[in-house]
């Protein structure tokens, strides 16, 4: 054993010294009450009495004598000193001591990680599976069994990478998405995974995002117990997109309500930043990131998808595209007299087509300089312009038209051709015409 005077032993024999020759050796166990020739140890403590008797028949005084007997040391006993994580009895822990049973005093605990080939009087576990043989030597040199044990040493958890299950929309990078829901790699298996959404204050085992930026840290609890650092992440939910407003640029003309206009150019409110807008003409069947205006009534649905990926609902509109008034036709109310079309009337007043319903007629006298909206015919030649100005603000061409306007004749000048015989100014006369002046060609 390990000290050559304490009187512990597994070799259970005696040394005698000073026996005579001849002489009978006696033991006794039983403190001198009876003795035997013969000692065989017992495990355990031995108080033994020794005498001798000589040849000459003198039996001596007893020497007694007192030792242990021990031939074998138990396996000690080896479990973690703590058994951290999640399970106590899952021999994964942050802490790699171990804790010994059934050690017996004095012993030396001896450790092997090479399946036995080589034993050391210290241990120190390694990050990950750590195989050991644990053995004790007593004090009376026996060397117990070994005790195998498997534990796994588990000191560190690495950060979560996090990343959105899906980033719809327009970029698959630009953390703006309208599904909620995280992707996490790099968890442990049977880690416990702990969200905060207020900057590291609280955590919950469970993450719902809500409409808008979130900012959200996640971090893992191994089964060893470690919790890692936790890893900052941003989006911003947007699960829906409101239907755009739309209204004409300019709605030109007589009224600003009335949707008919000249310019055939939408303008659109409540779009978002990044978002693609689409037109149908078609009812909603077909759509395109394009919309020119067609000559008359434009029926045209209007939606954006926002950098999400949400679709709005789609904003109806109507109006009508109205780019040119034509020039109105000039006539004659009557076109009085001899000739129906001779544009000499005694009624000066006009007789317009093609003026479409709410334009504004307009009139001028002096070849297009100044224009009114009123006409009234002079006595004798009329040049006069007309156009129109349609709801629409379209103004037409002019149309040129001239007429005569007469409304009296003077009386004629009656003379005789001839006023014959001895006095010319006596209205007697031998020819029976008459001359007349101031006829009116």
């Amino acid at each position: 054993g390990s000290s050559a005077s304490d009187h512990v032993t597994n070799v259970g024999t005696l040394n005698l010294t000073g026996v005579e020759t001849g002489a009978t050796v006696e033991y006794s166990t039983d403190g001198g009450h009876t003795w035997n020739t013969s000692f065989s140890a017992v495990e355990g403590l031995n108080d033994v009495q020794v005498r001798q008797t000589d040849i000459a028949g003198n039996t001596s005084s007893a020497t007694s004598f007192s030792f242990t007997l021990d031939t074998s040391a138990t396996a000690p006993g080896v479990a973690l000193t703590t058994d951290s994580g999640s399970s106590a009895s899952d021999h994964v822990t942050n802490v790699g001591t171990l804790n010994l049973t059934g050690v017996e005093t004095g012993a030396t605990v001896e450790y092997s990680i090479d399946g036995g080939h080589t034993w050391n009087t210290s241990f120190s576990a390694v990050e990950g599976l750590n195989d050991v043989q644990v053995r004790q030597t007593d004090i009376a040199g026996n060397t117990s069994d070994p005790t195998s044990f498997s534990f796994t040493l588990d000191t560190f958890a690495a950060a979560p990478g996090v990343a959105l299950t899906t980033d719809s929309g327009s970029s698959a990078s630009d953390h703006v998405t309208n599904v909620g829901t995280l992707n996490l790699s790099g968890v442990e298996t049977g880690a416990t995974v702990e969200y905060s959404t207020d900057g590291g204050h609280t955590w919950s085992t469970s993450f719902s995002a809500t409409e808008g930026l979130n900012d959200v840290q996640i971090r893992q609890t191994d089964i060893a117990g470690n919790t890692s650092s936790a890893t900052s992440f941003s989006f911003t939910l947007d699960t829906s997109a409101t239907a755009p407003g739309v209204a004409l640029t300019t709605d030109s003309g007589s009224s600003a309500s009335d949707h008919v206009t000249n310019v055939g150019t939408l303008n659109l409110t409540g779009v978002e930043t990044g978002a693609t807008v689409e037109y149908s003409t078609d009812g909603g069947h077909t759509w395109n990131t394009s919309f020119s205006a067609v000559e008359g009534l434009n029926d045209v649905q209007v939606r954006q998808t926002d950098i999400a990926g949400n679709t709005s609902s789609a904003t109806s509109f109507s109006f009508t595209l109205d780019t040119s008034a034509a020039a109105p036709g000039v006539a004659l109310t009557v076109d009085s007299g001899s000739s129906a079309s001779d544009h000499i009337t005694n009624v000066g007043t006009l007789n317009l087509s093609g003026v479409e319903t709410g334009a504004v007629v307009e009139y001028s006298t002096d070849g297009g300089h100044t224009w009114s909206t009123s006409f009234n015919a002079t006595e004798g030649l009329n040049d006069v312009q007309v156009r129109q100005i349609d709801i629409a603000g379209n103004t037409s061409n002019p149309t040129s038209f001239s007429f005569t306007l007469d409304t009296s004749a003077a009386a004629p000048g009656v003379a005789l051709t001839t006023d014959s015989g001895s006095s010319a100014s006596d209205h007697v006369t031998n020819v029976g015409t008459l001359n007349l002046t101031g006829i009116e060609t």
